[in-house]
């Protein structure tokens, strides 16, 4: 590690800091005001600043426990994290022999080199207890160690008692890239091109259509990037489509649309014979769709504002698709920081929110009409509970019993209660997904 890097590993660090490591979109902001730092060195800056996000809660308990320094250092938290895993890190980026031999002068140009020594004289004490650390069963260790808060442990073990530890496991994993093809394409062309540039893949666990790749992997550099041949889309959202089971010539609504995934993928299992409409609060966020469904060549998609739903749709669609806001807590393998940012009041804020949205749509879906609920959350207050209340309060509806079998694949590990939760540990992010059916 060069002076260089160290001094904007070190800014970007006490930036975060200063924001409760709380900001995504920090790294990014931070990299376009900085125009002198070349794709090398923010190769690395982004592995160390990443590396200190995902395991903040751990670096601080080695800070203050055996360093006896103060949290939030920055210059305790990039020594003690080059002295954990530094090899590790340049390995991934890698850094050649030269620039990695540069960090000791770095170091001495820094006047760094007695506290290196002071931690690297505390490292065999250190990893002793870390050792202990992993082998200890309680949810106060478990949060130590995966830096995930203490109220999200315990919650979890409410909601998923046997999948809890393997669920907060999950968090500090690198999640995959997922590609989703359409279903007429031959996938081959695909996978021979990934081959050809030694690109590791993996075919989709639970869709035949999906394909899984390092998230590190520039596609842009790929001829693949260039034609209608993929989407990328995690393989647990790909399964909400597939769950609402769409058919030819229904009439559907994907009411929270957003950019318009889910719609291009209810195009795609219709074989673009369904009449879809996608809509969403902000219907700004929809116009990506028109360029998404001409680079396929879909026909059936149009764009409604909500409120000319109301005026002209009602009692109209025989699905209506809610991929309904929420706290995204099944996606923290891709945004650490959201675990530093969560709160349970803005999670049952959210819940009345999506309570709310839910009994927007009645009045535009046709008698034996279904509803598809689904979020990225992992939280029962956003899933399981909604929908409960929801049929409570509304007893012309009832749960559709959904062979979840026969329409997805390796469903087995899947968990399912009052619906379909896709958890962060099977190599998905958290998903869950449930429809219900007017029949009055």
């Amino acid at each position: 590690m060069t002076v260089f890097q160290f001094n904007n590993l070190k800014l970007l660090t006490e930036l975060s800091i200063n924001k409760g490591d709380k900001d995504k979109f920090l790294v990014q902001n931070f990299f376009q005001s900085k125009h002198s730092i070349g794709s090398k060195d923010r190769k690395l800056i982004r592995e160390y600043y990443f590396t200190y996000i995902r395991y903040k809660y751990l670096i601080n308990y080695f800070c203050t426990n055996f360093l006896k320094k103060e949290e939030n250092n920055p210059e305790v938290i990039i020594i003690l994290i080059h002295n954990l895993l530094g090899n590790a890190i340049e390995r991934r980026v890698e850094v050649n022999n030269e620039l990695e031999g540069k960090y000791n002068s770095t170091l001495e140009h820094l006047k760094l080199t007695d506290l290196d020594s002071e931690i690297r004289a505390k490292m065999p004490e250190l990893l002793n207890d870390f050792d202990k650390l992993k082998l200890s069963t309680d949810n106060e260790s478990l949060s130590i160690l995966h830096s995930t808060p203490l109220w999200i442990v315990e919650k979890l073990q409410k909601d998923y008692p046997k999948r809890y530890k393997q669920i907060v496991e999950s968090f500090n994993k690198e999640s995959n890239l997922s590609l989703r093809l359409p279903i007429n394409l031959n996938r081959d062309k695909i996978v021979n091109e990934l081959q050809a540039n030694s690109i590791p893949y993996s075919l989709g666990n639970y869709n035949p259509c999906a394909i899984q790749i390092s998230s590190k992997v520039d596609l842009n550099k790929l001829m693949m990037s260039k034609s209608p041949f993929f989407e990328i889309q995690d393989e647990g959202s790909q399964l909400i489509s597939i769950y609402l089971e769409p058919q030819e010539n229904e009439k559907i609504l994907d009411y929270c649309s957003g950019a318009g995934g889910k719609a291009l993928h209810i195009a795609d299992l219709t074989g673009d014979n369904a009449e879809i409409v996608a809509s969403d609060e902000d219907i700004i966020r929809c116009k990506e769709l028109y360029r998404r469904s001409s680079k396929f060549g879909y026909k059936s998609i149009k764009i409604v504002k909500q409120e000319q739903l109301h005026t002209n749709y009602k009692n109209f669609f025989d699905k209506v698709l809610i991929d309904a806001p929420c706290s995204g807590s099944g996606t923290l393998k891709r945004d650490p920081h959201l675990k530093y940012k969560l709160t349970l009041e803005d999670i049952n804020k959210r819940a009345e929110v999506q309570s709310q949205i839910l009994n927007e749509v009645i009045p535009l879906l046709a008698d034996g009409g279904e509803i598809c609920y689904a979020t990225c959350s992992i939280f029962y207050e956003e899933n399981q509970n909604v929908i409960t209340k929801f049929l409570a309060e509304n007893a012309e509806f009832e749960l559709v019993d959904v062979d979840v079998s026969t329409l997805i694949g390796g469903s087995e590990s899947l968990h399912i209660e009052n619906g379909l939760n896709t958890l962060p540990y099977l190599e998905t992010d958290g998903f869950y997904m449930v429809r219900v059916k007017k029949i009055i």
